[in-house]
């Protein structure tokens, strides 16, 4: 693979924001503290979703660094559990990481052609699904933040259908 081509220092220390905002996922403990962490992860990627020429150029710095395996890990996390706030906050917080991996994976495989991160979700989905419907059974009082979390685990699942039919083989189907 040929060495990533120079990007604006704008550009760069927004793909740098990025993997940093990353890394404090990845390190937050509680609910809470992942909770503020994804909360800057979501604006760092809100800041870089678009970027006319130099879109690719970004895409590719992105995937070096794998950040939709910190959003994917956090959802494969058992959740943590102390009183109804934590509760609602648990699923707020799957939320919000289910709406960054589907944008994510949906970013690289469309704007790079590559299906590394669809691969990874696709290995980690049962277990973001054994999370997700826990907490869907057991969460009768946060409708609407319950719904949105069923939409954006929808969406991931159907990212993961969508990559393996297109990659099935004709004697497969």
């Amino acid at each position: 693979m040929n060495a990533p081509a120079s990007i604006s220092s704008d550009l760069a220390a927004k793909v740098s924001a990025l993997k940093m905002a990353g890394e404090e996922l990845r390190q937050a403990t509680t609910t809470n503290t992942k909770i503020d962490a994804m909360l800057k992860f979501g604006k760092e990627l809100d800041g870089i979703i678009n970027f006319g020429q130099d879109h690719l150029e970004v895409w590719s710095r992105i995937r070096s660094f794998r950040p939709w395996e910190v959003v994917i890990d956090v959802l494969t996390e058992a959740p943590e559990f102390i009183d109804d706030q934590q509760h609602e906050n648990e699923i707020a917080l799957r939320f919000m990481c289910a709406n960054s991996a589907s944008r994510l994976v949906s970013a690289c495989a469309i704007n790079l052609r590559d299906h590394s991160a669809t691969v990874y979700l696709s290995a980690q989905l049962p277990k973001v699904l054994q999370y997700q419907a826990w907490l869907s059974i057991n969460s009768k009082q946060w409708k609407e933040v319950l719904h949105r979390m069923r939409q954006a685990t929808l969406h991931l699942i159907r990212l993961v259908l969508i990559y393996e039919t297109k990659s099935a083989k004709p004697h497969q189907m």
